[in-house]
């Protein structure tokens, strides 16, 4: 198939309100939460917030319903609630194989492991298999972005404890079992008497991975991973100062807002090199940034997308990745 970057154009040349799917759970009160389902506990919304209403039986899963993905990009926002200091968590759940128990699934969490009342733990676990990751104890924080990435044979959960944008946290395992395709959520955990879990918002995924390696500084190149679940699809790539509101696409959105950064990742191959071609037999590709050894690109922060590309899909595209923010460094 010819690549054709025309349906990326397009829409980036719209005005921006992610990603594939977006729940910032303003349903009523209660027990239930559309289109969601639970895997095990009960959970409840509560102030428009995702949590879980049964204390005390371990590990508890809730996924969204129509998604069976291998690559995938979950996030949301874990805030601890209390009212009592005591041993609770919240985080995200990828491909849960549907199951009620605490296995075959890989989960990020913050957790508030000392009952102190602020997170002060990060877990990372591949359920059934070797791939771990504990960090504990750390700066304590009350609320923050947490956000889980898989991609073939590999998760890494990044946590932004102050809400600013920046992922002050980033921890990866290699995976040795959970490596098919399963559901996305949330999963939480609390003891009594606290009558609900830390809460979950603005719950986002992705069906597009986006990652790099290198450290971007002046001069120097930065390696960009795209990884998705479909072969030999055309890619297109592009960058922009900022990820929010976005683009809308159907009912889906570009996390970037178009500008003059956008243009030039679109027409400077020399610099964005790779930002257009086709995903491998095993849907992943590589790209890079060759930054120019300007000292004054120090500083600088900016993000980019991919998208995939099929006519036969709607507005043409297939797979919307994560915004990955690089931050430029001396």
């Amino acid at each position: 198939m010819t690549r054709n970057p025309l349906p990326l154009v397009l829409a980036l040349a719209g005005a921006a309100c992610a990603q594939i799917y977006r729940d910032p759970f303003n349903y009523p009160n209660g027990t239930v939460v559309p289109g969601w389902t639970e895997r095990r506990g009960d959970w409840v919304i509560a102030n428009n917030r995702l949590h879980l209403g049964t204390p005390g039986n371990g590990l508890c899963f809730i996924t969204k319903d129509g998604f069976n993905l291998r690559n995938s990009v979950c996030e949301a926002l874990v805030t601890w609630e209390g009212p009592i200091p005591l041993i609770e968590g919240g985080g995200l759940t990828a491909r849960h194989n549907g199951s009620n128990t605490e296995m075959g699934m890989i989960l990020a969490m913050v957790q508030d492991n000392l009952a102190q009342g602020s997170f002060n733990a990060l877990m990372l676990f591949e359920q059934g298999g070797s791939g771990v990751v504990f960090r504990f104890p750390l700066i304590p924080f009350i609320a923050a972005r947490v956000r889980l990435l898989v991609a073939a044979g590999s998760a890494t959960v990044q946590v932004d404890t102050d809400r600013n944008g920046t992922w002050d946290i980033s921890d990866g395992t290699p995976l040795d079992t959970l490596l098919a395709a399963g559901g996305n959520g949330c999963s939480s955990v609390f003891k009594t008497p606290n009558p609900r879990s830390s809460g979950i918002d603005d719950f986002a995924l992705f069906d597009g991975v986006l990652s790099s390696t290198g450290v971007p500084r002046p001069g120097s190149t930065v390696t960009l991973r795209l990884q998705v679940d479909g072969a030999g699809l055309p890619y297109q790539l592009a960058s922009a100062f900022s990820n929010a509101p976005g683009v809308p696409v159907d009912s889906r959105n570009i996390p970037l807002v178009p500008d003059a950064l956008t243009l030039l990742s679109l027409s400077l191959p020399t610099v964005f090199q790779g930002y257009t071609g086709v995903t491998g037999a095993n849907g992943a590709a590589l790209a890079q940034i060759a930054f120019p050894p300007v000292s004054q690109l120090a500083g600088v922060a900016f993000y980019t997308v991919f998208v995939t590309l099929s006519p036969a899909a709607p507005s043409g595209i297939v797979n919307i990745s994560n915004d990955h923010r690089i931050d430029i460094v001396p």
